[in-house]
């Protein structure tokens, strides 16, 4: 039986994935800072930016679109 944060993070990434589909990209973004708070790992917060960077860009005023790729950015692991 899958552990109970991998149930979780496949619940987020259908939705984030049905979301982006239908080009609903500002639930899609609130979705993603909704399963951020819940990750744990940098390979899950690296999902999670390719989710939020395979969406359309944000308007160049969304602050909290912005926000939102910087927190990701820093939670990804560097690369060597």
């Amino acid at each position: 039986m899958p552990s109970r944060s991998t149930q979780r993070d496949s619940a987020f990434n259908e939705s984030i994935a049905a979301l982006i589909g239908s080009g609903q990209w500002d639930l899609a973004r609130r979705t993603i800072e909704a399963a951020i708070h819940a990750a744990r790992t940098g390979e899950r917060f690296t999902q999670l930016l390719d989710c939020f960077e395979s969406m359309p860009p944000t308007e160049p005023d969304d602050l909290a679109a912005a926000r939102l790729h910087l927190r990701l950015h820093v939670n990804v692991p560097r690369q060597p």
